[in-house]
């Protein structure tokens, strides 16, 4: 009985000891599981934001050109600064403006006597024109005059031997119907021809006088045909002639060079005039905010424009660069939201340009058109694109999205039986991201399905089995 007793303590003490046991293993499990948040895929769009941030400038430029060499006494402004019209910009050494006019109006006056030379030389040269014109008239009449005198000339003695031919038949035809006596005494009337070849040669005409009467008038138009084509010829090289004396000489543009030249020298004249009668001083032309200055006190003007304003009226203009990835969200034309650097937004600016940035292949500069009398000229500002893509009905919190080797993955949960019970555990699944933003991803669709919990969140590092647990709450 009393073995009894003690083996049920003992047993008693087993069973209390198997508790603790398993009390203290499973508070021990508690501490290593992973405590995780999940959530499953949802349908929303992707927002991208394209940002960046620059200073506020304007768009309107107007630059104030002073004539080059001229020394400078006083700067009165910085750049930056906004200017009224009329403001004293900067001011110029009296002794050099005096000293430049004088050399500017010596130039006016050789230039004056240089035209004067030239308009001579030009009216001489006329006259020369005029004669040579009237030669080459003259002389194209009196080819015309003798060209038709020689026609006519050769023309009758054309004439004159065809009359010589005509003749020759007449004669010929008087003889041939006369009565002839023959040798022994009797008559025979020729015009019927019977005994013609009786009668003597020299008594009705030679072949031979006929031919060369023929050949003759052949010579003679032969002649007159030479002679026409002379004269054409003649004729044409004489209208050439006056084509050619008509014909404007060419020119050096000497007279057009010195001319232009005078007028520029005499506005350059007139300019330094007025500064010399202002003191020297250069005033703003209209108000604005001074973008840039090349004039420094004791240099020296130079081609390039003393100061360069930017006009208060008009749209304004913020530059500023973003990475080339992110071009596939903006477009030229697209709205842009810009916040100054007082809070202000504006939402109605537009995207005007996108260029390279030589520095950097990797940047894309962008200017953006801020309406006018919204910021001020030399403010900061931050410029915000935005562009929404989907809806996606597999976006996930980028915590989600995890990467090795190159590939991305998630976990997600799954429940498991074991002796101790049913419990949680994370398996890898492998996706492809079909667009992101900052915070959420778009995944290809049947990866992953709509039930699954996707751990997005945990306290400690999980692995492809890991038991997890739920945070609770």
């Amino acid at each position: 009985m009393k073995q009894q007793k003690k083996l049920v303590k003992w047993i008693f003490l087993f069973f209390i000891a198997m508790f603790i046991f398993t009390v203290l293993s499973r508070a021990a499990d508690s501490l290593s599981v992973a405590i995780v948040d999940t959530k499953s895929m949802q349908n929303q769009v992707i927002t991208h934001i394209v940002q960046g941030s620059g200073t506020v400038e304007g768009t309107r430029e107007k630059a104030l050109f002073v004539q080059a060499g001229q020394k400078i006494e006083s700067v009165f402004v910085k750049e930056g600064q906004k200017v009224k019209e009329g403001e004293e910009l900067l001011e110029l050494s009296r002794e050099s403006l005096q000293e430049s006019l004088s050399k500017k109006k010596e130039e006016v006056a050789v230039l004056s006597r240089k035209i004067e030379d030239l308009k001579s030389a030009d009216s001489i040269e006329k006259i020369k024109k005029d004669h040579a014109v009237s030669r080459a008239k003259e002389n194209y009449n009196e080819v015309i005059k003798n060209g038709d005198i020689n026609m006519a000339n050769a023309q009758i003695e054309v004439d004159i031997a065809k009359q010589k031919l005509q003749d020759f038949y007449d004669e010929k035809a008087k003889m041939e119907n006369q009565d002839f006596t023959l040798s022994d005494g009797t008559t025979e009337d020729l015009g019927s021809g019977e005994h013609s070849e009786n009668l003597p040669q020299e008594q009705i005409g030679s072949k031979e006088q006929e031919q060369a009467l023929q050949d003759e008038i052949r010579a003679k138009e032969e002649v007159l045909n030479q002679i026409v084509m002379a004269r054409n010829k003649e004729v044409l090289t004489a209208e050439w002639e006056i084509q050619d004396s008509e014909i404007a000489d060419g020119t050096d543009g000497s007279m057009e060079n010195a001319e232009a030249e005078l007028a520029f020298v005499q506005k350059e004249v007139a300019k330094l005039q007025a500064l010399l009668d202002a003191g020297g001083k250069v005033n703003a032309a209209s108000e604005g905010i001074v973008k840039r200055m090349s004039a420094a006190v004791g240099g020296q003007t130079t081609e390039e424009a003393a100061v360069v304003l930017y006009e208060i009226k008009g749209n304004l203009r913020i530059t500023g660069e973003i990475d080339k990835e992110d071009l596939k969200y903006i477009e030229v034309g697209g709205k842009v939201r810009v916040k100054g650097s007082g809070e202000k937004e504006i939402t109605d600016a537009v995207l005007e340009s996108v260029s390279e940035v030589q520095e950097d292949e990797n940047l894309r500069r962008i200017s953006v058109l801020i309406p006018e009398n919204t910021l001020e000229i030399g403010e900061k500002a931050e410029f915000f694109i935005e562009r929404e893509e989907g809806p996606y009905d597999t976006c996930i919190p980028l915590s989600a999205l995890r990467e090795e080797n190159g590939r991305k993955f998630v976990f997600v949960t799954e429940k498991k039986d074991t002796i101790l019970g049913e419990i949680l555990v994370a398996r890898k699944m492998e996706v492809i991201v079909k667009d992101k933003n900052q915070s959420y991803a778009a995944l290809e669709e049947g990866g992953l399905s709509s039930d699954q919990q996707i751990i997005i969140r945990t306290d400690r590092e999980v692995g492809e089995g890991s038991r997890v647990r739920l945070q609770k709450g």
